[in-house]
């Protein structure tokens, strides 16, 4: 990426252009997770292993991981519950999901 001349507006959209194209070609290439549309609610996850976090890949039992990592939080909302919107921040993503 070439900074020379350009202010941070430009700078930005140039670094998103360049990640979205990263991601693509090396990040999320391969990935089983959306290979086998891990995102539907309705994957079975039964042997999906735990993970404590905040935690490095490498102390959580991931050493030597380069790539995406998933996970699945379930929970019950109480009785009444008015549908919200809600960020889930991770360290590379941001997941946004309608609740309720």
């Amino acid at each position: 990426m070439e900074a020379s001349g350009k202010n941070f507006d430009q700078l930005y959209a140039d670094l998103k252009l360049y990640r979205q194209q990263w991601d693509k070609d090396f990040y999320l290439k391969n990935d089983p997770g959306i290979a086998q549309n891990w995102q539907d609610p309705n994957t079975d996850v039964s042997d999906w292993k735990t993970m404590d976090i905040p935690n490095l890949w490498e102390d959580a039992g991931l050493p030597d991981h380069d790539g995406s990592v998933w996970f699945r939080k379930e929970f019950d909302l109480p009785e009444g519950f008015k549908t919200i919107r809600s960020t889930l921040p991770s360290t590379s993503w941001t997941t946004t999901t309608s609740l309720g």
